[in-house]
């Protein structure tokens, strides 16, 4: 049986229905769009600047313990 991401969390005592995943983009950059984890790599401080717009009373993040 192959392991999802609610197994994960079941086996890890968290209900599924607390957490919140988000799934997070970069615009494109030069040629090609940019992954999250590029940005982190190659642009430590352009990465705090992307997550820093994260808006934290969204809807989404109010309903979720996590």
């Amino acid at each position: 049986m192959s392991a999802t991401f609610n197994n994960l969390l079941l086996e890890g005592g968290i209900a599924p229905e607390e957490v919140a995943l988000l799934r997070h983009h970069t615009p494109k950059r030069g040629a090609s769009a940019a992954s999250i984890a590029d940005l982190w790599r190659d642009d430590p401080e352009g990465f705090i600047l992307y997550q820093d717009t994260q808006e934290k009373n969204r809807p989404i993040l109010r309903k979720r313990r996590i």
